[in-house]
């Protein structure tokens, strides 16, 4: 197995991030021309279940080889799960589909460092793509194993299902190179196409343009927390000695209006320096807010309808014409239903600040994480 493979191999730094990672262990079976990827996943896997890779295959073809909602990654996210996972040592923390992920760059290392695995499948792209999503399958099925959750049927098809999306869109990573073609001394499979590096660019979706838009929401979140929690607290402390029966309520927004304007100063600072302890405390505080805000804001509702009967009579001022009630009683419910309105915009809103600031969250977490990785030993 890959891992106990690594574990034993005697490179000094298992179980850090200053493991540097060897050729891949030499596959024990060899492929034939007529094989498939079900072939490979029975020559490969820890298990003789053929539905796991089946169900993986199926959801493959189901998209297409599309990064399905999520569930396959590019090389440099896999790279990244591999490492964490191999080298590491820190499989025991990584949910199934990071798993899977990792499994599936294994899958693919054993692909690249063994030209026996694709030479008998000629130059067929499609019967490649399925015999390398079985070998990541059955890489998966390996791999979970050291993760104690062996027997948990759910994690199995979350890690092979990830691996199978992930060794697909591996295969995009092969494509035709013209001047290898023209070299009329290299192999036919070689001479097709050729294995693209991991040159250093971004993982998960941090492409320079999402970055971009990313910290100009998030500036943009800042500024609009900033100035309108502001504004609202001091229209609302303006307004408080015309309240009554709802002071409580609109001391209580008034508090919550502050402190949101006192948060955004976090993710200000956060987005133009790019601190990601700052963005942290940020999404930790954002969150908070958001829980305090909307139990705030059901008590202030609570407290509207409580105190409409003694609105509806001081507008009537002890009238009993009809037009003036109904006039009195449509004022309250429009003042009910603009508050109702405001509340659950405000929610909405600062909901979409919450995933925002999560994702670039991550993004800054990944790309902390990657400056403490040490480049494999790869050659590639």
């Amino acid at each position: 197995m890959a891992y106990t493979y690594y574990q034993q191999s005697g490179q000094p730094g298992w179980g850090t991030n200053h493991f540097q990672f060897g050729p891949p262990p030499t596959p024990a079976f060899q492929p034939q021309p007529s094989w498939g990827g079900h072939d490979f996943y029975s020559a490969h896997a820890a298990t003789a279940d053929p539905y796991l890779f089946d169900h993986a295959w199926n959801r493959v073809r189901e998209y297409g080889g599309a990064p399905a909602g999520g569930i396959g990654v590019g090389l440099h996210e896999a790279r990244h799960w591999h490492r964490r996972a191999y080298g590491m040592n820190e499989i025991s923390y990584m949910d199934a589909h990071e798993i899977g992920h990792a499994a599936a760059y294994e899958a693919y290392r054993t692909w690249i460092h063994n030209s026996s695995m694709y030479e008998p499948l000629s130059g067929d792209i499609e019967r490649q793509r399925e015999a390398l999503t079985g070998l990541a399958v059955a890489e998966a099925t390996r791999l979970i194993q050291f993760s104690g959750r062996a027997l948990d049927q759910y994690a199995r098809l979350a890690a092979t299902e990830a691996a199978a999306h992930t060794a697909s869109r591996a295969m995009g990573n092969i494509v035709p190179d013209p001047v290898i073609e023209e070299d009329p001394s290299m192999s036919r499979m070689r001479s097709m196409m050729t294995f693209y590096t991991l040159a250093p660019g971004p993982i998960l979706d941090t492409d320079p343009t999402l970055v971009t838009a990313r910290i100009r929401r998030l500036v943009f979140l800042g500024i609009l927390g900033l100035i309108g929690g502001a504004g609202v607290a001091a229209v609302g402390i303006i307004n408080l000695k015309r309240a009554d029966g709802s002071k409580t309520a609109a001391i209580i927004q008034i508090v919550i209006y502050l402190l949101l304007s006192i948060l955004s100063i976090f993710g200000l600072i956060g987005a133009i320096s790019r601190r990601l302890g700052f963005i942290r405390s940020y999404f930790s505080m954002l969150v908070g807010h958001l829980i305090f805000s909307m139990a705030t804001g059901i008590f202030a509702i609570h407290r509207n309808f409580k105190d409409a009967p003694k609105y509806i009579s001081d507008c009537a001022s002890g009238s009993e014409d009809p037009d003036v009630l109904k006039t009195c009683n449509d004022g309250a419910a429009l003042v009910k239903g603009v508050m109702i309105g405001v509340f659950i915009f405000a929610w909405l809103l600062e909901m979409w600040a919450c995933v925002i600031v999560l994702k670039y969250n991550r993004q800054l977490a990944e790309e902390e994480a990657l400056k403490s990785v040490v480049k494999d030993t790869e050659s590639w």
